[in-house]
């Protein structure tokens, strides 16, 4: 489980939920346009620039046209998502065609999350900046500005607590005893 925020673009006179419904498999449709996948490019250079723990991912298109039983080619055109990750915090960045996401997973309580919030909030503030994306955090369920990092963190800290709260509770046998 995770934090999740959603990058979009909006759009006069439809609602922010309209615009930020996500289906099951977000992935980029039809064929790769050369000045998106720049753009796309661009934006993950600047974010690896500003935070050297952010890793680009180098997906194994071969690998991946195997697991979905698909052509090299194919598999190339429509895995085309660019994903970033610190592995240490375990921060996830994917950058869409037609917008991003980032996820920040529930493992960090105290000043660990002020931190990684910290981290996240350097990267938003360039995806905003390079896109003209806005932020829509369905935790709190609004559009998110810089000014709403307290919300934010209080929100990601009781939802970590709750987790945490949860996996203490858990009992302490092998999953696969029943009795």
């Amino acid at each position: 489980m995770s934090y999740d925020l959603t990058f979009f673009t909006p759009r006069p006179g439809v609602d922010v939920h309209d615009i930020v419904e996500v289906d099951e498999d977000r992935t980029s449709r039809g064929r790769r346009d050369p000045k998106t996948e720049a753009k796309k490019r661009k934006l993950a250079d600047a974010l690896v620039a500003n935070d050297k723990r952010l890793e680009l991912a180098n997906p194994d298109f071969d690998a991946i046209a195997r697991l979905h039983k698909m052509r090299v080619d194919e598999a190339y055109e429509r895995f085309r998502d660019l994903e970033l990750t610190d592995t240490a915090s375990g921060m996830q960045i994917l950058l869409y065609d037609d917008g991003a996401g980032l996820s920040i997973p529930y493992w960090h309580s105290g000043d660990a999350a002020r931190r990684v919030l910290e981290q996240a909030w350097s990267a938003i503030e360039i995806v905003c900046r390079e896109t003209g994306y806005e932020v829509f955090d369905p935790q709190l369920d609004r559009v998110i500005d810089v000014n709403a990092f307290d919300d934010v963190l209080d929100t990601y800290a009781g939802a970590t607590a709750r987790m945490e709260g949860i996996v203490g509770r858990a009992p302490k046998k092998p999953w696969w005893k029943f009795w």
